[in-house]
């Protein structure tokens, strides 16, 4: 039996952290060929689809940290199919699913496409007696901005509205 601490699993995760540090240092092409090999090395251990989510998820984040969001937003999606697939629908990895969605499709400037996710995610919040996270409160701005933007105040108010006040927030990103 493989060692653990050894075995394609543990590689898939250094090949990810590799591909991280080098998204984080702005060498794309080696943290291009680091991604290939986690997702490679991942799929030969035929391990849990949630963890593949888990690690498409940390991948997309790290593209959206640096600029790629067009890449974050291919990853994101495919966690995001699987844990719809194998999730039930009030599960919190499918919230952050859905933000991570938003949040892409937020940066892409696709406000129409972001809404609905951040509607789900601050609904999901509102169920379980929650305001806004952070995160939804930055989306929410991001997504006011671009209909304003686009000339579409009505939207830019009704964001606003579904995330709270956002005078304060600013672009960190």
């Amino acid at each position: 039996k493989d060692d653990p601490a050894t075995g394609p699993e543990s590689l898939a995760m250094g090949y990810l952290n590799l591909a991280i540090a080098y998204l984080s240092l702005g060498r794309a092409d080696d943290a291009e060929t680091a991604i290939e090999r986690t997702l490679s090395t991942f799929a030969k251990t035929n391990g849990d689809p949630l963890d593949e989510a888990r690690i498409r998820s940390a991948i997309g984040t790290a593209y959206l940290h640096s600029g790629k969001s067009d890449r974050a937003l291919d990853m994101f999606l495919a966690a995001h199919a699987i844990r719809t697939r194998l999730l039930p629908p009030e599960h919190s990895d499918l919230d952050g699913s859905r933000t991570n969605l938003a949040s892409a499709l937020a940066a892409l400037d696709r406000p129409l496409e972001a809404l609905p996710y951040l509607s789900a995610s601050i609904q999901y919040h509102a169920n379980a007696g929650r305001a806004p996270t952070a995160e939804s409160k930055w989306i929410g701005w991001r997504l006011a901005k671009a209909f304003r933007a686009h000339g579409d105040e009505a939207s830019a108010v009704e964001v606003e509205r579904l995330v709270g006040t956002l005078a304060d927030a600013t672009d960190k990103r």
